[in-house]
């Protein structure tokens, strides 16, 4: 299930447009109040917070996806006058975007319209004006329809529209997302679906492309084939859309009037291509990732310093197994690759230590001979790189790192990591120090991050333990990897339903004193959770605790404590970046 933690991952994003189908998916009651949705309150309430990021990845699921219905305006009022009848046995959301395909929204729909002369109105609910009845016109003289949204009544709107080429309004039912629901959320790109009990999701037939930065104001892609046909934004940013097979899907944002993320690009399994991003639209530097997650693989490159006007360059093989990396600028971000086995999987990240920018950085997984390869062209100066793997088996996950893995411009490294079998065992590296498909050297790596040097306070008063299942590895890896932890152990307990944030926040805060950390701890909310961190520069080492408070003081709470060690040392405690993960909904 390699994939499935970085499609997550790369899946969840905070522009979430659900609280439209709070009405109809679960009751007010549920998120603390006895009246309407419009009357719940957001901040502080970690239930509704949850509900909402919940319900935002149903939108790239397959069974979602699958009942999207779309056409020509008048199909679509033909649609809705058909469904939107007393006592309805379905209930839909219309999604909408502009005709350039940004700005995409999603509202209630309850009730057509007949004005006349061949004009409707739709009655919508649009949660960006609670307690108020907006409509959607459809022309069907024109076969055209149009909304005068705005992201809030303080904002002056604008208007979206549509004709029967822009086939730019959705209609969604509600029951596939409620049988996801009830069922499990699969990986759709991942190889049965996650292996999720008794239910798993087709084979991917795309490999899924996502861009993830500022919300606002990000780079764009444009994906290349062989033949030169594109697929995405020029420079001047129009949408070209010439590579046959290839698709899009845009995210329905929380509300309107904003570019909103980059979408998510759908290409077909076995298609060659390369991407560009582009940093044209940037007012300022961002911070960029960018994945492709396919059946059972992932690969890509994370922590991009992307300047404004920047163009950078990957070459992604359509199986997943190698990635090259040309940028302009002086920077080494990481490049990561996962690929699940018959029963073993692998996840690598290769970090540019101490590496010229300005060249091409090339991994690549021969997975019949399991060996990793490294290699990097265009540079003047010899580099410096580190690697980061991990095993995962039936009997947990355990990891390799090493960091002064030396090269010059023209050599070519490889690691045998098939036969590693973990328990702090070296690994082998070959050396070609002049690609000329000749070893020149062989010599072993040692495993620079013994366990022993992660330290782990006593156990909290009360708890139980709950390290070792499968789902709690699962999550401690993912997180531990978002985190930015080269080596880590974690710790999961039940707690007792009175357990209070405040004093496990002490409690792990006192602890980290007896062990003679230097750093301070600082607290943040985490999509509904209270998250303590401690970072201590000295001695490179961070620990993380994600606490789940009771929700009624009958259940219990729970806290997952990750201890790891980062290299190189975080100069600050603001270095502590916590990534949104889908995982954390199945504390």
């Amino acid at each position: 299930m390699v994939a499935q933690p970085e499609w997550a991952r790369t899946s969840r994003r905070p522009y979430a447009d659900t609280t439209n189908q709070l009405g109809i998916c679960s009751s007010p009651a549920d998120f603390g109040s006895g009246g309407s949705a419009v009357d719940l309150a957001i901040d502080g309430n970690e239930a509704l917070q949850r509900e909402i990021a919940f319900h935002f990845v149903f939108q790239s699921l397959n069974p979602v996806k699958a009942g999207q219905l779309s056409g020509t305006p008048n199909e679509m009022l033909d649609m809705l006058t058909q469904v939107l009848t007393p006592g309805p046995s379905e209930t839909y959301t219309i999604g909408f975007y502009k005709r350039d395909g940004t700005g995409g929204h999603a509202v209630t729909p309850f009730a057509v319209q007949d004005r006349g002369s061949g004009q409707f109105a739709v009655l919508i609910y649009d949660n960006n004006y609670p307690k108020e009845t907006k409509e959607i016109l459809f022309d069907r003289n024109a076969n055209t329809w149009s909304y005068n949204a705005s992201i809030n009544p303080t904002v002056p709107p604008e208007i979206y529209e549509g004709d029967a080429d822009t086939k730019s309004l959705l209609l969604f039912p509600t029951s596939p997302g409620l049988t996801v629901r009830q069922a499990y959320l699969p990986c759709p790109v991942c190889r049965n679906g996650g292996r999720a009990a008794g239910n798993a999701a087709p084979t991917a037939e795309y490999n899924q492309i996502f861009l993830d930065g500022n919300p606002v104001h990000h780079a764009h892609l444009l994906i290349t084939d062989e033949n030169g046909k594109r697929y995405g934004y020029l420079p001047d940013g129009m949408f070209v859309t010439e590579i046959p097979g290839v698709q899009v899907q845009r995210t329905f944002l929380g509300g309107t009037g904003a570019m909103g993320p980059e979408p998510t690009y759908l290409v077909p399994i076995g298609l060659e291509f390369s991407v560009t991003i582009d940093g044209a639209p940037l007012q300022e530097p961002d911070s960029t990732d960018l994945v492709m997650i396919g059946p059972g693989y992932y690969i890509g490159v994370e922590d991009i310093n992307l300047d404004p006007g920047q163009k950078d360059e990957l070459t992604l093989a359509p199986d997943g197994s190698a990635l090259s990396y040309k940028t302009v600028s002086s920077e080494s971000p990481n490049l990561i690759l996962g690929v699940q086995g018959e029963k073993v999987d692998f996840a690598f990240l290769v970090k540019g230590m101490d590496v010229e920018g300005g060249g091409t950085l090339t991994v690549a997984l021969d997975k019949e001979k399991g060996a990793l390869g490294l290699s990097s062209l265009g540079t003047e100066k010899p580099g410096v790189y580190g690697l980061l793997m991990e095993r995962i088996d039936e009997d947990g996950g355990q990891t390799f790192y090493h960091d002064g893995i030396a090269l010059t411009p023209e050599d070519v490294a490889y690691v045998d990591y098939s036969h590693w079998q973990g328990n702090n065992t070296a690994l082998e590296l070959e050396i070609d120090r002049k690609g000329d498909d000749t070893i020149d050297e062989t010599e072993e790596l040692t495993d620079a991050q013994p366990a022993s040097s992660v330290p782990k306070p006593p156990a909290p008063t009360g708890a139980k333990p709950l390290a070792g299942a499968p789902e709690w590895d699962e999550l401690s890896q993912a997180l531990a990897q978002s985190l930015g932890f080269e080596h880590s152990a974690y710790e999961a307990w039940e707690l007792p339903p009175t357990t209070k944030w405040e004093d496990t926040y002490k409690y792990y805060g006192a602890q980290m004193e007896q062990l003679g950390w230097t750093g301070e701890g600082v607290e943040f909310d985490f999509w509904g959770s209270e998250v303590g961190a401690w970072v201590d520069p000295v001695t490179n080492t961070g620990l993380v605790v994600l606490f789940v408070p009771s929700p009624d003081g009958i259940k219990p709470a729970y806290a997952l404590a990750i201890f790891g060690l980062m290299t190189p040392a975080p100069q600050a405690q603001k270095e502590f970046k916590p990534v949104k993960t889908a995982e954390t909904d199945q504390l």
